[in-house]
C-alpha cells in the first residue's frame, strides 16, 4: 500500500464508522423530509464502491476487475457505480472501456432486482415483466462482454494514489439528494392521483422503492397489472436517465458518450419485449 492508498483506507473507515453516527439521523420539514444521515450515508456509500473499483483493477486488471466490480456493485446501487465508474474513467483514462463495460453490466443487477422485487409482491406482475427484464438483462450482458473483450489487457499503467474522489462523491450525492427532494416536492403538491406518473419521477432518484410502491398498488388491487407493468418500465427509464447524467457528471467525454449509447440500447430492449409481447397477445 501506498501512503496516499492508506490515507484514503482511514479516511473511509473515519467517513464510516466515525462521522456516520454523529450525522443527525432526522427529516428536516422544511426541506422536504431532507434526512443529513441519509446524504452522508450515500458519500459514504458512492467513496466505498469507487474504492471497490480501484482494488478490482489493482488485483485482476482492468479487463476483468472493473467489469466484475461494475456487476457486484450494482447489487448495492447501479447509479452509484455508473458514478464511480465514471470517476475511475476519469483518473484513469486508458481503461475508460473497460469502465463501460462495468456500467453496462451494473444494469444487469437492477433487472434482476426489480424481477425479484415484483415476484416478492405481485407474481401475476413479474411474469408479466419476466420477458422485459429478461431482455434488458441480456442486453447488458451482451454489451458488457463486448467491452470487455474490446478493453485493453492491461489498459495501461495504474496511477496508485487515489482510490476514490470524495470531491466527487459529494458532488454526486448532493445531486442525487437535490432529485429526490424535487421529486418529493412534486408529490406533495400535486398529490397521489397520478401513480404512474409520480412513481415514474421517483425512479429518478431510486428504481427499486418506486418499483416496489408500484408492486404494492398492484398486490392492493389499485392498479391493474398493465398498468403497473408500463410504470415499472417508465421507472426504469427515467432511473436510466440518472444513470446517464452521473456518467456524463463524473466521467470523461468518451465514458459518457458510449456509457450513455449502452444505456439507451439496454432500456429500449427492456421497451421493445414490452411491445411485442402486447403485440402478440
Amino acid at each position: 500500500l501506498s501512503e496516499q492508498e492508506l490515507r484514503d483506507a482511514l479516511l473511509l473507515a473515519g467517513a464510516a464508522l466515525i462521522v456516520l453516527p454523529l450525522v443527525p439521523d432526522r427529516a428536516v420539514p422544511w426541506l422536504e423530509g431532507f434526512n443529513p444521515r441519509r446524504l452522508w450515508a450515500l458519500v459514504v456509500l458512492l467513496m466505498a464502491l469507487q474504492a471497490v473499483g480501484y482494488v478490482a483493477l489493482r488485483l485482476a486488471g482492468a479487463r476483468l476487475g472493473l467489469a466484475l466490480s461494475g456487476l457486484a456493485s450494482g447489487f448495492v446501487s447501479s447509479t452509484a457505480t455508473v458514478a464511480a465508474l465514471g470517476s475511475r474513467a476519469r483518473h484513469t483514462p486508458a481503461v475508460w472501456l473497460a469502465c463501460v463495460s462495468g456500467a453496462w453490466l451494473s444494469c444487469v443487477a437492477t433487472a434482476v432486482q426489480l424481477a425479484l422485487i415484483c415476484a416478492a409482491l405481485q407474481p401475476s406482475l413479474a411474469r408479466q415483466l419476466a420477458l422485459p427484464l429478461a431482455a434488458s438483462a441480456l442486453a447488458a450482458l451482451l454489451l458488457g462482454a463486448a467491452a470487455v473483450r474490446r478493453a485493453p489487457a492491461h489498459g495501461g499503467p495504474v496511477r496508485q494514489g487515489r482510490a476514490f474522489s470524495l470531491r466527487q462523491s459529494l458532488g454526486f450525492a448532493l445531486l442525487l439528494t437535490a432529485v429526490s427532494l424535487g421529486v418529493a416536492w412534486v408529490q406533495q403538491h400535486v398529490g397521489s392521483t397520478q401513480a404512474g406518473l409520480l412513481a415514474a419521477l421517483a425512479g429518478f432518484a431510486d428504481a427499486h422503492a418506486a418499483s416496489a410502491s408500484l408492486a404494492g398498488l398492484a398486490a392492493a388491487g389499485r392498479l391493474t397489472d398493465g398498468q403497473a407493468a408500463w410504470a415499472i418500465l417508465a421507472v426504469l427509464s427515467t432511473n436510466t436517465v440518472s444513470k446517464m447524467v452521473a456518467a456524463a457528471v463524473s466521467g470523461h467525454a468518451r465514458y459518457a458518450g458510449v456509457g450513455a449509447a449502452g444505456l439507451a440500447l439496454i432500456t429500449a430492449a427492456a421497451w421493445a419485449a414490452w411491445l411485442g409481447q402486447r403485440a402478440l397477445a
